[in-house]
């Protein structure tokens, strides 16, 4: 495994480091950028478009700096093909679509910075880095991508109208749905194919499942952060608006001032607070919401763990059926049943062969989701640790500048001078006593 694999050091779209195994062979740098989103036509018709620059030394591309325009659609495409080009695979998820204020500048720059982090993901993945799907992708101009898209459709149409060209061609979907149901009810030998990776991915699947509502969790009080820092960005903007009109209305020229320079503080610390709404969002909100896709991902390669596992249970069972079918023509004598054996004896052959494709299938599929489970593991704790720890710095950060617009005003405040009748002013420090001389004789003190 060591020959195969190195850890990568590099920078993801929001300024974090971090490391991934990557293949040895495509280790090269590679560096992706989602940027100039701009609206395309109007109307119904209208859509959001995307410039993205690859600058990289990796061999399968044929330019070490070059760009692309890209629409959401096409991102949509790259991902529901990796899906289907490697079964098991977490591919990294892309952002939800939204039908309603899709073109709201917030929304606009929250989905181009997820579209970045699902390039990037891809670009440091062991398997997904080298499809050529990513790579057309990548560096295709728009009249090439249609092209490829095309082919690519044409070479699924015809592999899925071939015989024998896929796996379960012969099987239909509803029979696979109803034996699969009924599986271990039906067949001892399908009980036996439990296997010690079975296990493994049942204890995936329980920890996916909760984990996932605790992430929700997790990101519902993000956003309540996030919406506090709004909130209180709002406030204080309002606080320092009042204070400073209550400041013009007063007659005493030092607590007119004194308040107008609170209310001016007030003002720059709302625009700390929206600043700081805006990094809450970003370095730990997106992320949060981010992983609640990630987890769906992991969910999706689980989902097909399982259907190829049912698959391949599938084969079996049928291959039972036609065993069955010929120990009964075995059974039956007479020169007539021989035609019945031949063709008993082909129909197990054929099952046999589909049971064995089946199996291979399912093992490299189960071994690849073994191995993305673990690599989505190790990347989580690199993740979260990260996420906790650039949102205690924002808050450390954030508090020293509050501190110091707050600090910054109380030496004004103390030069405030509150006169009272007879009284010197308050603040002012009172006139110092006059000198006195110790008396040098009895004589001075009478006179």
């Amino acid at each position: 495994m060591s020959n195969k694999w190195v850890n990568v050091d590099y920078t993801d779209p929001m300024g974090r480091t971090g490391s991934s195994r990557v293949s040895r062979n495509t280790g090269e740098p590679i560096q992706i950028d989602v940027g100039e989103p701009v609206k395309q036509g109007e109307g119904m018709q209208a859509y959001i478009s995307y410039k993205i620059t690859t600058n990289t030394e990796r061999r399968q591309f044929k330019m070490p700096q070059f760009s692309v325009i890209r629409r959401f659609s096409d991102f949509v495409w790259l991902h529901g093909s990796l899906c289907s080009l490697y079964p098991g695979v977490i591919v990294p998820p892309l952002p939800e679509k939204l039908l309603v204020g899709r073109f709201s500048p917030e929304f606009v720059e929250s989905r181009r910075r997820a579209l970045q982090v699902f390039l990037s993901r891809c670009a440091v993945h062991p398997e997904i880095q080298n499809s050529e799907y990513f790579t057309v992708f990548l560096e295709a101009q728009d009249d090439a991508l249609q092209h490829f898209k095309q082919e690519a459709l044409t070479k699924s149409k015809a592999k899925h109208a071939g015989s024998g060209m896929g796996l379960f061609q012969w099987f239909d979907d509803t029979i696979v749905a109803t034996i699969s149901s009924t599986l271990g009810a039906q067949s001892l030998a399908v009980e036996k194919l439990k296997t010690n990776a079975d296990i493994q991915v049942e204890d995936i699947s329980a920890y996916i499942d909760a984990l996932e509502p605790i992430i929700q969790g997790l990101a519902k009080h993000a956003h309540g952060l996030t919406k506090r820092a709004r909130e209180i960005a709002d406030g204080l903007f309002e606080f320092g608006v009042a204070l400073t009109l209550l400041g013009q209305a007063e007659e005493n020229q030092s607590l007119q001032t004194a308040l107008c320079h609170v209310g001016t503080c007030s003002d720059k610390l709302s625009v700390l607070a929206a600043e700081h709404a805006e990094k809450e969002l970003m370095l730990f909100e997106e992320p949060i919401l981010d992983y609640i896709r990630l987890v769906q991902s992991v969910k999706a390669a689980l989902i097909k763990r399982n259907e190829v596992r049912n698959q391949y249970h599938a084969t079996v069972m049928d291959l039972e059926a036609k065993q069955t079918a010929l120990q009964k023509a075995h059974s039956k004598s007479g020169a007539v049943n021989t035609e019945k054996i031949d063709a008993a004896e082909a129909d197990v052959t054929k099952a046999q062969l589909r049971v064995d494709e089946a199996k291979l299938e399912h093992d490299v599929v189960t071994e690849r989701v073994l191995r993305e489970v673990d690599r989505f593991k190790h990347e989580k704790l690199n993740d979260f640790k990260r996420i906790v720890l650039d949102y205690i710095e924002l808050q450390i950060q954030y508090n020293r500048k509050v501190e110091d617009e707050w600090g910054a005003v109380i030496p004004k405040l103390q030069l405030i001078q509150i006169e009272s009748p007879g009284k010197p002013a308050v603040g002012t420090p009172p006139p110092p006593p006059p000198p006195f001389n110790a008396p040098s004789s009895t004589t001075d003190v009478a006179l």
